[in-house]
């Protein structure tokens, strides 16, 4: 597979919609960060617990977008290591 085969395999993959998603999700996590440092938060368990699931459920989401988005063809081997043989192989 030459460089510019496997640039068109992660491009059929890749959508920018998925990337923009887990940029957003990973906004709302920073953002929700100053409402579970708020010492009102801290000092309610209600609300601490509530803060604290919140948090869990942004990770899972964007770690679960980020598998989307970073694409691997199989599991030994990202896509930036494949482009970076390809090229040097025809180098």
């Amino acid at each position: 597979m030459n460089a510019l085969d496997l640039v068109k395999e992660v491009a059929v993959k890749y959508d920018f919609g998925t990337h923009e998603c887990l940029d957003r999700t990973y906004l709302v996590m920073e953002l929700l960060s100053y409402v579970s440092e708020h010492p009102q938060v801290k000092a309610n368990e209600e609300w601490r617990e509530l803060a604290d699931t919140a948090h869990g459920a942004l990770w899972k989401l964007y770690q679960s977008i980020g598998a989307v988005d970073d694409p691997q063809p199989d599991d030994t081997q990202s896509t930036y290591s494949r482009l970076c043989k390809a090229e040097n192989h025809h180098a």
